[in-house]
């Protein structure tokens, strides 16, 4: 499973200013508020509708697109800063990120299934440009943000049962993986850890 440390992101935000293709920015914008609104599915960022958000108590609630449960999210101060961002500059009254036209019919699944292919492919091929101008040693995404998310929630010591209802698994066992992920990292740590130390001891 592939996701960003603390090091990429902190470089990613680092190009991020150095950026002024618009397109290319609200890509990377989309990407940091999945991020930062609890891993959420690019198909749910993409059918992000102005009525999900509510700026006073600081929460997004809506029906995810693959599960067709209803999500509620906290919105973190970087979250609502993008939202703000897309409220101000107002081109699409309906959607949030302008990816879809302001009367598309969300009840229509089989235009919104292309619509959301079509989209995501784009958002990867501009995603995978900056990973490869920043070294990553993987195909940067817009799952990686959501991978990201419970991979540092979980190191971070947040229980798996609320990462698990944050990013709306229908399964516990499904967010198991990122448990699985935390264990490797800390079996790689130690062994490097234990081979500085005999490092150490030979010289």
């Amino acid at each position: 499973m592939r996701y960003l440390n603390e090091d990429q992101i902190a470089r990613i935000k680092d190009l991020y200013g150095t950026i002024h293709d618009v397109r290319r920015l609200r890509i990377l914008d989309m990407f940091f508020f999945a991020y930062y609104a609890c891993g959420l599915r690019v198909s749910d960022i993409i059918a992000l509708e102005c009525s999900h958000i509510n700026f006073e108590d600081r929460v997004l609630i809506k029906q995810i697109v693959k599960t067709k449960n209803t999500l509620r999210i906290p919105l973190c101060d970087e979250a609502i800063n993008i939202l703000r961002k897309y409220q101000q500059e107002n081109k699409n009254p309906s959607f949030v990120f302008n990816c879809l036209p302001p009367d598309f019919n969300l009840d229509d699944p089989a235009r919104l299934d292309t619509c959301l292919k079509s989209n995501n492919r784009n958002f990867q091929t501009s995603l995978r440009t900056i990973g490869k101008k920043l070294g990553l040693p993987f195909n940067l995404t817009m799952h990686v943000a959501r991978h990201t998310f419970g991979t540092l929630m979980l190191s971070a010591g947040i229980p798996i049962e609320s990462i698990s209802k944050m990013m709306g698994h229908t399964s516990i066992r499904t967010t198991q993986i990122y448990a699985r992920v935390t264990d490797d990292k800390i079996s790689e740590d130690m062994d490097r850890l234990m081979e500085k130390r005999n490092s150490m001891v030979q010289v």
